[in-house]
């Protein structure tokens, strides 16, 4: 099983998967994971950032969707 920050290439692709809703028991995106503050902030944050936050948004995947998809989509 391979997480998104597995992927090659200079800049991890964003974790959004076009399901955008927000729960509002968790506080994040019930499609990829991620708290509003890291949605807003994707674009400006650094390579490094944007590698905690999808480790973040793999563990929480985990946590909240045990069975979901965690294969890299990045596209070669």
């Amino acid at each position: 099983m391979n997480g998104a920050d597995d992927c090659t290439g200079d800049e991890p692709a964003s974790p959004c998967i076009g399901l955008c809703q927000m729960d509002d028991e968790t506080g994040l995106c019930k499609g990829c994971f991620r708290t509003l503050e890291e949605i807003a902030g994707w674009s400006g944050a650094s390579e490094r950032d944007k590698r905690v936050v999808i480790e973040a948004n793999r563990l929480r995947r985990e946590m909240h969707d045990p069975d979901a998809d965690m294969n890299c989509n990045c596209e070669d």
